[in-house]
């Protein structure tokens, strides 16, 4: 059995994972505008995230993006 090359892995996925990143803020975008706010929240974010991701990998994302926004918002 062959060991993968995680600088393979991480350069094939990136393209992905911005795609991604992008169509979610353009659904959180249309969400928001919906709703008549001019400003993102993290509902907005979090049920995009679970109406694009499926499942145990959306709850997964938003959990981890939930811990980094916190992470982030004590270190200022």
């Amino acid at each position: 059995m062959g060991l993968i090359n995680p600088h393979h892995l991480t350069s094939s996925t990136t393209p992905w994972m911005e795609d991604e990143g992008q169509r979610i803020v353009e659904e959180a975008t249309h969400l928001a505008l919906y709703s008549n706010h001019w400003a993102f929240s993290s509902k907005a974010f979090q049920s995009t995230v679970h109406l694009m991701l499926p499942g145990e990998i959306g709850t997964h994302a938003v959990s981890k993006g939930t811990k980094a926004v916190i992470r982030y918002k004590s270190r200022k």
